[in-house]
């Protein structure tokens, strides 16, 4: 319920996302044919750094003791944050929600392609899946090529060419296999491509993890959106040469909602990228977080493919066929946002989730309190807008206050002008008042009705009507059910003349003569 608290168990999430295990780099299967020219650079630079082994690549791994000792701090984070009754489920908010994700590029949804990857088809080792293969003396042998049919879902045994966007999302941390056998890829050679996440409502943004399945793009931008699509904003840029792609992006930052570029997911021996917002940053004030990481659309724009200079050096037009994006897993970490007005969030319904993941997903229709409503309790109930909405901080709760509008209305808008006429009291004005009333609060009877003082001015009858006479009456105003008469009328009703007058008539000013 406390918005401030609940981003530091989003920080303490984003840290544990950097403690990343070994792991084998892997691409596709293969079949060897030889495209275009060898890779000589890629060659060199694995000799160079040295780091082939047994056919694998491996990536550096955080110190045992850091994991240990960050795996602690969350949990006491997360211990903390629900001592403070804002135990929101933080997860992956893909799963349950493949509808949700779609890419402008996917290899055969047409037609079936071929693709093709580096291969070394003399190698000892079982290794049906690599991206990189060499044999004794160190030397790229070749390529081995598969085909893409993507007309059709996955299937692990019926349908394993088919790469769909939904490939990326994993039920549960996906083993060696089933990275080998599924992953999501675009049409060769197509450079401007997107991925785009449209979420049902607002969500809090922890962390993104994203693994490769080819190279990394050479340019990449992360945009997200918190007004479902209407504006977009870059909150990451990603590049082999930030200053060629993007030359007006710094490449640091002191601010956290800041973006910047950098380099270090874009080299050629990296498969991992890894955007984590608050990282390295002093967080003060939890409100201004939760502002900008709030999030209801996330898009991945690859721009460039990493091609190491083939698009300039080779004339063979297959050359292409070995370039391509492809990802095997998205992980985009995140919670339900309320603005602190709720502790739990539950399914949101009208919306079709993916069944078999229900119990594993990060809901997003808040259970809101503080007298709002809203899929993120982003207003107040309908007679509770006596003063502005906002949301709860460390140490306001910020409840909505109910209209006063006497039992005549049932709803209520806040209004700035009435506000500062009250010196800020009260902004709330009735919608709509029933039962022949009339005003800001409803508070007095409307012109033609009075106020019956036997009863209560809260209930549904207690304006009558004044019944006053269209001839003999001033107006249709009355005061407990005197009408107001003309000079020469009298009556309850203004409905007589006076003795000694007669030939009541709406037309005199006098009503008789």
């Amino acid at each position: 319920m406390i918005l401030d608290r609940f981003i530091v168990t989003l920080l303490g999430l984003a840290v544990v996302a950097s403690t990343i295990s070994w792991d084998v780099i892997q691409s596709g299967p293969m079949d060897s044919r030889h495209l275009g020219h060898a890779d000589n650079f890629i060659e060199r630079k694995m000799r160079e750094k040295n780091q082939t082994f047994n056919g694998k690549y491996l990536t550096r791994n955080s110190e045992p003791s850091r994991a240990k000792s960050v795996k602690k701090t969350l949990n006491f984070l997360k211990a903390f944050n629900c001592r403070a009754k804002s135990c929101f489920r933080i997860g992956n908010v893909l799963l349950g929600r493949s509808n949700f994700i779609y890419a402008n590029s996917t290899c055969g949804l047409q037609r079936t392609e071929r693709f093709c990857i580096l291969d070394q088809n003399m190698t000892g080792f079982d290794v049906p899946d690599r991206t990189f293969f060499f044999s004794q003396n160190n030397h790229i042998k070749g390529f081995r090529c598969m085909i893409c049919n993507s007309a059709q879902k996955f299937n692990h045994i019926f349908n394993q060419n088919s790469h769909r966007i939904e490939n990326v999302i994993f039920l549960n941390r996906p083993n060696k296999h089933e990275l080998a056998l599924k992953w999501w890829q675009a049409e060769n050679g197509q450079q401007n491509v997107y991925i785009q996440f449209d979420l049902e409502s607002q969500f809090l943004l922890s962390n993104i993890y994203i693994h490769f399945k080819s190279y990394p793009p050479g340019a990449l931008v992360i945009e997200k959106s918190f007004d479902y699509g209407v504006s977009w904003q870059p909150i990451a840029y990603y590049s082999s040469n930030c200053r060629h792609h993007f030359a007006h992006i710094p490449t640091q930052s002191s601010v956290f909602f800041e973006p910047k570029c950098t380099d270090r997911y874009s080299k050629f021996d990296v498969r991992e990228l890894i955007y984590r917002p608050l990282s390295g940053y002093k967080l003060t004030d939890g409100l201004d977080v939760a502002t900008h990481l709030k999030m209801t659309n996330l898009r991945l724009n690859f721009s460039e493919l990493l091609m190491f200079g083939d698009q300039h050096m080779s004339k063979n037009k297959n050359v292409m066929m070995k370039y391509f994006y492809a990802i095997n897993e998205i992980r985009i970490m995140g919670s339900c946002f309320c603005n602190g007005h709720a502790s739990l969030c539950t399914q949101m319904e009208d919306v079709e989730y993916d069944q078999y993941a229900l119990d594993r997903m990060v809901h997003s229709k808040c259970l809101c309190e503080h007298d709002t409503e809203g899929n993120n309790c982003e207003r107040c109930l309908p007679m509770f807008n006596d003063r502005p909405w906002m949301p709860a901080t460390d140490g306001q709760v910020n409840e909505c206050k109910k209209c006063e509008c006497h039992g005549h209305a049932f709803s209520c808008h806040f209004s700035l002008e009435k506000f500062a006429m009250t010196n800020q009291t009260s902004g709330g004005v009735c919608d709509n008042c029933v039962h022949n009333t009339e005003g800001y609060n409803c508070e007095r009877c409307k012109n033609g009705f009075y106020h019956d003082n036997s009863l209560p001015f809260s209930h549904p009858l207690s304006c009558k009507p004044c019944n006053c006479n269209v001839n003999g009456s001033k107006n249709f105003q009355c005061n407990s059910n005197q009408c107001e008469c003309k000079v020469n009328v009298m009556g309850d009703n203004c409905d007589k003349c006076k003795p000694g007058y007669w030939n009541l008539e709406g037309s005199n000013p006098h009503g008789c003569l």
